[in-house]
């Protein structure tokens, strides 16, 4: 996933729990999972506004009738503090209006927020346990977020829940190990973000290794069966230099530093986007020794990278001036070929199919998935593609809409399916896992 995709995909997601739209000042980021929510508010409660009246410095009083405690103990009336506007998170609802709401305890006085709003019936669906798994046979998928007290699902081919992976923190990233038995989570919890190892069969996970606070990681790859030699890139959260960092047990080491657009990793290395937002990034290759390789000047506003399965062609996306393209490097020609991605407003992250197809992985509410060969041509769309997180397995799509809403498709030109709701609509990552080798 792109660095600007993930943001947004979170940011978009969030607005979900509220029964209002937020106001555009107003950013909700990380209230997508009700039951996560609710595990970590002090209180909750579905109710009914009696009236409001205006508080000190802008915020504001709201007085309820409780109609269901949902969490916590109330009188018949509660007393909210808020942020009196809308556009500064403050509660938005009419008085006579029913809904649920979140509450922390704040020098003894319960407050809340528009970003705490939620459904009454999506409150107390969340007070409920988790659905049991029922899924069978192998582990085919694998979605990191948060479910709950959880933050990774494993599913089975027709998207059944087959097991919860707890461990707390949210999943952002995931790489599946060779032969299919580990794989590796770049989880955060609070300020801290570390890289874990889960067992595919039992689906317990360890921490490897607390990774540096400055950078946000969004590319990952697993270098080895037991999950205990990594490769993962990070941008820097202040623009300044991204890093290439190789973890083992005990070590972590910056393999490159430099600045950066997008990089996809390999268990070799990794190809870098290299530059500097105004300028014109180059493609680097990148080894395990930390040297560097330019290879071809990419497309401006490139961001997002993918090597094919034997590391001769190199698929990308850019996002010049609003008008998507895709591009493909020939690694030995040096060579850029490049073409139009219409439809596209925040571009996509492309997947090879195999050695002469990729598709383009749409985001930001791009409506179609499109195919293409080479030398670069489309051959196939799946329409409508609506999800927020997708992967590729073979010639298998699968996805998550917003609300949780699990899809597939065949490509170059299925048509997408609904396979299930899953438990929980946060999730942010999402790998195709091969059955392990016997």
């Amino acid at each position: 996933m792109t660095r600007l995709a993930l943001g947004i995909v979170l940011a978009t997601l969030a607005g979900l729990a509220a029964t209002a739209e937020p106001a555009r000042a107003c950013s909700c980021v990380g209230i997508d999972d009700p039951r996560r929510t609710l595990l970590e508010s002090d209180a909750a409660f579905v109710g009914r506004l009696l009236s409001r009246r205006g508080g000190e410095r802008g915020r504001g009083v709201f007085v309820f009738r409780v109609e269901v405690a949902v969490k916590g103990r109330f009188g018949e009336t509660v007393e909210v503090d808020s942020a009196s506007d809308g556009a500064a998170c403050g509660l938005e609802v009419a008085v006579g209006a029913r809904i649920g709401l979140y509450l922390e305890r704040e020098r003894g006085r319960w407050t809340s927020s528009l970003c705490r709003q939620i459904a009454p019936d999506r409150l107390r669906a969340a007070a409920r346990p988790l659905p049991r798994p029922n899924g069978r046979g192998p582990v085919a998928w694998l979605a990191g977020g948060t479910v709950g007290p959880h933050r990774l699902l494993a599913l089975d081919r027709r998207g059944r829940t087959l097991a919860y992976g707890g461990g707390g923190g949210t999943v952002s990233e995931l790489a599946v190990c060779p032969e299919s038995r580990r794989a590796l989570e770049v989880v955060t919890r609070g300020e801290r973000t570390t890289l874990a190892v889960r067992d595919l069969r039992t689906l317990r996970a360890r921490r490897l290794r607390l990774l540096p606070r400055s950078f946000a990681y969004r590319a990952l790859a697993c270098r080895s069966a037991a999950g205990d030699d990594a490769l993962v890139y990070g941008d820097h959260h202040y623009d300044g230099e991204d890093v290439l960092l190789r973890v083992r047990p005990g070590s972590g080491r910056a393999v490159w530093r430099g600045r950066s657009r997008a990089a996809a990793v390999t268990r070799a290395g990794a190809f870098v986007s290299a530059g500097t937002p105004a300028g014109v990034p180059a493609l680097l290759a990148v080894g395990l020794d930390g040297r560097a390789r330019r290879l071809a000047a990419l497309p401006r506003m490139t961001e997002a990278l993918a090597p094919s399965a034997d590391g001769r062609l190199v698929a990308g996306v850019a996002v010049p001036g609003g008008s998507a393209r895709v591009f493909v490097v020939d690694v030995r020609a040096r060579r850029v070929r490049t073409a139009s991605l219409t439809a596209y407003p925040g571009g996509g992250t492309p997947a090879w199919v195999d050695a002469r197809r990729f598709v383009v992985l749409p985001e930001l509410d791009a409506s179609a998935l499109r195919t293409f060969a080479l030398p670069l041509r489309r051959v196939g769309t799946v329409a409508p593609w609506r999800a927020a997180v997708s992967a590729l397995a073979g010639t298998r799509v699968v996805g998550v809409e917003r609300g949780g809403t699990l899809v597939a498709a065949a490509v170059p030109a299925g048509r997408p399916r609904a396979l299930r709701a899953l438990p929980s609509g946060a999730v942010y990552a999402l790998v195709g896992v091969r059955a392990p080798a016997r």
